[in-house]
């Protein structure tokens, strides 16, 4: 979690990894290509998973369930300055030559 940004032309579907039903951001939808970028924040897994490395208490089902860091309003902000710094620097110099 947290440790890649993603950046894809195939488009993105907000949320799928969550079992969210947002539409997708694609070609298809918006009528021209796209480009996306991402950094992965939640992790959907069973608690067998986890179990050895972390603290978390018996529970009766074992559907599993997502995971995201406590500080994820830390992480969100660090990502997005990158994120945003990286497109200034690029657009700003790719736009005045």
């Amino acid at each position: 979690l947290s440790t890649v940004i993603q950046v894809s032309d195939a488009g993105i579907t907000p949320g799928s990894g969550a079992s969210s039903h947002a539409l997708a951001v694609d070609k298809q939808s918006v009528g021209c290509p796209v480009i996306t970028l991402g950094v992965p924040t939640v992790i959907r897994a069973a608690q067998d998973d986890f179990k050895a490395s972390l603290c978390i208490p018996e529970k009766e089902d074992k559907t599993p369930s997502l995971y995201t860091f406590a500080n994820i309003d830390s992480v969100i902000s660090c990502y997005s300055s990158v994120l945003a710094s990286a497109l200034n620097s690029f657009f700003s110099g790719y736009c005045h030559k």
